[in-house]
């Protein structure tokens, strides 16, 4: 059994029905940070502060793929992020985390709302670097429009 870190949940953050399937309790707790603490609370300069300083994020948002280098490129991509994300009416749940220490790779799944729209299944794949920092990640989510 992981040993889940207390966190405190903001801004329509859950883990309640949560899965884990990890062997590494620090990789686990370093995911659930990054999604429900720096990006719950919005906290920018936090949440870049996971990713190594060469870091990769690959994007696909509705079958369009965008890639972002360097901790500079990756900051304006989570400011858009943060911007569409309104703090106090939206939703994010954190409904799977797998983590393989062996490979340093970690996968969260979760799903959740934004004005107007919802994420169904959203996927996140990381590559953690010796230090525990996301070295590449790969992002693949749909959003719909609420009906």
């Amino acid at each position: 059994m992981i040993g889940r870190e207390p966190i405190q949940m903001l801004n329509g953050c859950s883990e309640a029905k949560c899965q884990i399937h990890s062997n590494d309790t620090d990789l686990t707790n370093t995911i659930r940070h990054h999604y429900l603490v720096n990006f719950g609370h919005r906290l920018l300069e936090s949440m870049i502060d996971d990713y190594s300083p060469n870091a990769i994020l690959h994007h696909i948002v509705n079958g369009e793929y965008t890639c972002y280098k360097g901790k500079e490129e990756i900051r304006k991509a989570f400011q858009e992020i943060f911007n569409m994300h309104v703090a106090g009416s939206s939703t994010f749940n954190l409904e799977h985390i797998i983590v393989d220490k062996e490979s340093h790779m970690g996968m969260a799944v979760w799903s959740g709302s934004i004005p107007g729209k919802i994420f169904p299944q959203s996927n996140d794949t990381f590559y953690f670097d010796e230090n525990g920092k996301i070295e590449s990640q790969m992002f693949v989510c749909t959003i719909v429009p609420k009906e």
